[in-house]
């Protein structure tokens, strides 16, 4: 039986969505705008190990939104500096 269990958990702030809320509830806020938190996780290990959850998304995949579908054409992703994964690992 393997005993390594969670040391620590640290929410990243990695940015934030502007969108139409009836992307995130069905037929329900149609025009309705939110701001979402885009966050990941630093999980420590018992045993030492680490595990990252990156739920981020860079800017540079936004560029060009052609390829999205088109109810995730009008999202507008905001990001400050220091909402960079590599910064907030430091």
């Amino acid at each position: 039986m393997n005993d390594t269990h969670v040391k620590s958990l640290s929410i990243l702030p990695l940015g934030r969505l502007k969108l139409e809320q009836s992307i995130l509830t069905y037929r329900e806020g149609v025009g309705v705008p939110v701001e979402v938190p885009v966050t990941g996780a630093f999980i420590e290990m018992s045993d030492g190990e680490h595990i990252l959850f990156d739920t981020g998304i860079s800017p540079s995949v936004l560029e060009g939104q052609d390829h999205f579908p088109e109810k995730l054409k009008n999202v507008i992703a905001s990001f400050d500096p220091e909402d960079d994964i590599r910064y907030r690992l430091n």
